[in-house]
């Protein structure tokens, strides 16, 4: 600060005309006192671990208030982004004709879906979804889907609950922008009833029909709960049930088990060569899977306890009878433990059916098979 005074001391006595010095040294007196007061505050923080930590209590508080404003900003711009999405789609179809990739996850799922197990008929189930192909078909108008699905559904004298399930399914289907087509695969009358065996054929009859990347196998009495389920293929394999509500509102958790909707890659589900064809009656066959897909190796996961909940159709469930019993214990304790050990020789490579009838009904392409076993 010395040299600033006397540098403005020299200029002021070299210039020739009259100055007022009265004034200027008001002006260098009071520099000098910005500058003194300046430097003392720097240096009473720096002395001063309290007031310097005072201040970067200051910073923090106003970078978190900056940071909640950022937060709030971009939660409206993205709620503004989710309500357009589907209107941009349309206007960049409507402009340039090419369909742009939909957008994932979808805009339209909401999570929680209210459930509907009311009886309707063919013909109100028809005029509830007018928009799907014959065969069960659909696929988004506006943006090219990302996800390629047959859902697999295999039925024996159970008519009323796949209308149910049509009914409460295709919705969440068509919300989560799947390309899909629905097959409903039943085995001929006089058969046994063998859900291996109809699932492998069902795996066979959509690839003859098209190319499909990921595969849904859906017993015919569960109601998803959540449209937030992933009905594509997210692993190689996946659980779609953690938890079911057998109708007295009591979710039972499902830990060790893999059965009632599992989905599959294609390479995956050939992998392990399907379902073994060898448990008719009920039960066990979902087990086996499980240990191929284990001995094999394959990335294996399930859905959440929120969005994997399902509810079952009430009916009479087939371990009730004795004789069902039985033979599922004998499954269990015989046919079971050397699952892994026939794998290479039981499976889609034997799967061994006649299809007896193929139909393009409005909301599914119906297969009846005749086992050859």
């Amino acid at each position: 600060m010395g040299n600033l005074f006397s540098s403005i001391c020299v200029v002021l006595f070299r210039r020739r005309r009259r100055v007022n010095y009265a004034k200027w040294l008001k002006v260098v007196l009071t520099v000098q006192m910005i500058s003194l007061v300046i430097t003392y505050m720097y240096f009473s923080t720096v002395n001063n671990p309290s007031l310097s930590r005072e201040l970067d209590e200051m910073n923090v508080q106003l970078s978190e208030l900056k940071s909640v404003e950022l937060a709030k900003r971009n939660k409206v711009s993205e709620g503004l982004q989710r309500n357009r999405t589907l209107p941009q789609i349309r206007r960049k179809v409507a402009h340039n004709g090419v369909k742009p990739e939909c957008p994932s996850p979808p805009p339209t799922l909401v999570g929680a879906v209210e459930l509907n197990v009311k009886p309707i008929s063919d013909l109100e189930l028809s005029k509830s979804f007018p928009d799907l192909s014959p065969g069960g078909k659909w696929r988004p108008r506006h943006c090219q889907s990302n996800h390629r699905v047959a859902i697999i559904i295999p039925n024996r004298d159970r008519d009323e609950h796949l209308r149910i399930l049509l009914n409460h399914l295709v919705p969440i289907l068509k919300k989560q922008l799947l390309d899909f087509r629905i097959y409903v695969i039943e085995q001929y009358v006089s058969d046994q009833f063998n859900r291996g065996m109809l699932l492998n054929a069902g795996f066979l009859e959509a690839l003859r029909s098209d190319e499909y990347e990921c595969f849904v196998f859906h017993d015919i009495d569960l109601l998803p709960e959540n449209d937030q389920n992933p009905y594509w293929c997210p692993t190689m394999a996946h659980h779609l049930v953690s938890s079911i509500n057998y109708g007295d509102g009591n979710y039972i958790y499902m830990s060790q088990y893999f059965g009632g909707v599992t989905s599959f890659r294609k390479k995956a589900f050939q992998k392990i060569n399907g379902f073994s064809n060898n448990y008719y009656g009920w039960g066990c066959e979902d087990d086996d899977l499980s240990y191929r897909v284990d001995f094999m190796g394959l990335e294996k996961t399930r859905s959440s306890k929120i969005t994997g909940n399902y509810t079952m159709i009430n009916h009479d469930r087939a371990l009730s009878n004795f004789w069902t019993r039985v033979k599922y214990l004998y499954k269990w304790f015989y046919l079971l433990p050397k699952a892994t050990g026939r794998m290479k020789s039981d499976g889609l490579n034997s799967a061994k059916y006649r299809t007896v009838k193929r139909t393009l009904k409005e909301l599914y392409t119906h297969v009846i098979v005749k086992s050859e076993l």
